[in-house]
């Protein structure tokens, strides 16, 4: 029997990427719950921004799930204060149910 997983990281790479279908291929079973929640990929999926808040050109921070868990929700956290970012990435944050 194996045990859940949830993978989450800064993977420095898009979800085009090779590792990012290495990952996600299905014998690991892990799923990238972005695209279980049918999320656009666009401008507002972006993660990096270098502390500016002018997002780069793709979703480089993934949370992947496999089959033990259901996503409800997803985003990515945009807020600032004043302008100011506590980090170079948006956060993402996703919701999940264990399934039993």
């Amino acid at each position: 029997q194996r045990s859940p997983v949830i993978l989450v990281g800064d993977f420095n790479d898009s979800p085009a990427s090779r590792a990012h279908k290495v990952l996600t291929a299905p014998e690991t079973s892990l799923r990238d719950s972005w695209e279980l929640i049918e999320g656009e990929e666009d401008e507002r999926s972006f993660t990096h921004h270098d502390f500016c808040g002018n997002s780069k050109p793709f979703r480089m921070d993934w949370i992947l799930v496999d089959f033990s868990f259901r996503v409800t929700s997803a985003r990515i956290i945009h807020d600032h204060v004043a302008g100011k970012y506590p980090s170079d990435h948006y956060p993402y944050m996703a919701d999940v149910e264990f399934i039993d």
